[in-house]
């Protein structure tokens, strides 16, 4: 940003016209620098939230209101304060626990405390008590019978016993012991609880189980080579068929890839309305365009929600539909990064508020935009329990015009604000993104934002903390396949160490076939009900 400097004697020459430009152009700069300060005060002390106080924005009808915390009950003659309920009551939530120990309490000599008679039982009273059991090993002995015929057997003879099951159990791993659901347990706990496996080792160490972090990687990379790339391998091919997806990426640094500062993990997921529900994540130490082709291959019918990254617009792969969320976010950042902003949502008075807009038109600006766009979140909400071709009929008619109106607003702005401060930016930002914002108005199907494969990178964002790298290549390419099966299963509502426990069982020791493949992914309809959570209604 640079500044202006002119001299006395070059002020004193200029037209009123030149003057009034100039004072216009340094506004400018120094909103933009009020911008920035501001922001960077933010970043640094509040709380990061994009919403608006609920008094102010309900000046313009935005949003339904919200549901107070609290609720007002009239008490013999006052009122008090009641707290709302927020959610199911935990009996509730515990209800459906499985009884696994029943433990009887009576009395040996049952004698009346007030005339020392004997008592006679009468009933009894059940009472419950939640009990938690903290993970363990153990193991299972399996024994087999062994059958001899008398009439064919004799010392002599060199006839065979018959062993019952032929004295085989399908090895997960071969020559080991271990069994699928003790690596089910590892995978479940790194990459759903993210728990790495260093303190996973730890934990078996305080249980005096000796099981390093070198095993339990090991066993994760055997498992991934021998039997789940498989099912990886055809879930992307089924995602490569699905019309409309979200997408999304996020870095990684992998150790070996010592001359990259950083990697990335890409995420192609479902849309929101298809059939066949998965999230693919695939490693790549690159950022590279063809990376998109290599997960989902080219398709010019296909619909992308996406950041607006340049990968998501190439036509080969699929029609790119803008995120409605970035766009708020950048005058969200505009709007709390305006020197006003503070004093703006103290006024609690709607008169006043209004009055404050109207004084100081820069912030009505950002405000005014923000308000248009909560107006298509707010056509959105009369989406619910409707087909996509009746949502199809409601975009035409009220999302279209909707859409128009906040554009028009965005372009007229367009000249007001510096191009490198937040409100400049958030405008060029809208604009460049305007044709594939309209995208979503060509399907019922699609959505005002992509914030569904944001939520759906987050497990993997969240686990990285914990883990911060990956130390190979094939560790972070087992790790996108290991993501992809356990976030699936979520997907689909199975529990996710149930389920890579059956896929382990089912793959494990036997033939494999297409339709035996297709039979166990996280979203086929013949995989057995023990695998759903509980609230699942299949």
């Amino acid at each position: 940003m640079k500044m202006m400097q002119h001299s006395k004697e070059q002020l004193n020459k200029m037209s009123q016209e030149e003057l009034i430009n100039e004072v216009l152009e340094l506004q400018k700069i120094s909103n933009a620098l009020l911008e920035t300060i501001e922001s960077n005060k933010r970043k640094m002390y509040e709380k990061k939230s994009e919403q608006i106080p609920d008094g102010q924005l309900s000046l313009f009808n935005e949003i339904e209101d919200i549901a107070a915390e609290t609720e007002t009950v009239e008490v013999k003659g006052y009122t008090k304060n009641k707290k709302k309920k927020t959610g199911p009551n935990i009996h509730d939530n515990l209800e459906g626990l499985e009884v696994k120990e029943t433990v009887v309490h009576s009395i040996e000599e049952a004698v009346c405390p007030e005339c020392g008679s004997t008592m006679e039982k009468i009933g009894t009273e059940v009472k419950y008590e939640v009990v938690y059991k903290p993970a363990e090993l153990y193991k299972v002995k399996h024994v087999f019978d062994v059958y001899k015929c008398s009439r064919c057997y004799s010392e002599d003879d060199t006839f065979e016993a018959v062993t019952a099951e032929d004295g085989k159990i399908n090895r997960v791993i071969k020559g080991s012991e271990v069994g699928a659901s003790v690596i089910s347990g590892i995978i479940y706990n790194k990459f759903v609880m993210d728990v790495p496996l260093y303190r996973q080792e730890k934990d078996y160490l305080r249980k005096g189980i000796q099981l390093s972090r070198q095993t339990m990687s090991n066993w994760a990379i055997k498992c991934s080579d021998a039997y789940l790339e498989r099912v990886y391998q055809k879930m992307k091919e089924d995602l490569n068929e699905l019309k409309i997806v979200n997408a999304d990426e996020t870095t990684l640094k992998v150790i070996e890839e010592h001359d990259r500062e950083k990697s990335y993990m890409w995420l192609v997921m479902s849309g929101k309305y298809e059939e066949k529900q998965m999230a693919i994540y695939h490693y790549n130490h690159s950022r590279e365009y063809s990376t998109l082709g290599d997960i989902i291959g080219p398709d010019k019918t296909r619909y992308i929600h996406s950041d607006g990254y340049g990968a998501y617009k190439n036509d080969e792969y699929g029609k790119d539909v803008a995120c409605m969320a970035h766009i708020r976010r950048k005058f969200y950042d505009a709007l709390t990064s305006n020197p006003l902003h503070g004093y703006m949502t103290g006024i609690k008075d709607p008169i006043m508020f209004n009055k404050a807009l109207r004084d100081n038109p820069g912030y009505g600006n950002i405000w005014e935009v923000i308000r248009l766009i909560d107006q298509l979140y707010i056509i959105e909400k009369k989406f619910a329990g409707k087909t996509s071709e009746e949502i199809y009929e409601i975009k035409q008619a009220e999302s279209k015009a909707a859409l128009v109106k906040l554009y028009e607003k965005i372009t007229s702005l367009s000249s007001a604000y510096q191009t490198k401060g937040k409100m400049g930016t958030a405008i060029n930002y809208a604009l460049e993104r305007k044709p594939y914002m309209e995208n979503y108005l060509l399907d019922g199907r699609l959505e005002l934002d992509n914030n569904r494969a944001e939520r759906q990178i987050k497990p993997f964002v969240i686990g990285r903390k914990n883990w911060l790298f990956s130390n190979t290549n094939k560790g972070a390419k087992v790790s996108s396949i290991y993501y992809s099966l356990v976030e699936s299963a979520k997907m689909n509502e199975l529990d996710p160490f149930e389920y890579m426990t059956y896929l382990l069982e089912e793959l494990s020791g036997k033939e494999y076939s297409d339709e035996r493949i297709e039979n166990i992914l996280p979203y086929s309809d013949k995989l057995p009900e023990r695998l759903y959570v509980k609230s699942h209604n299949k």
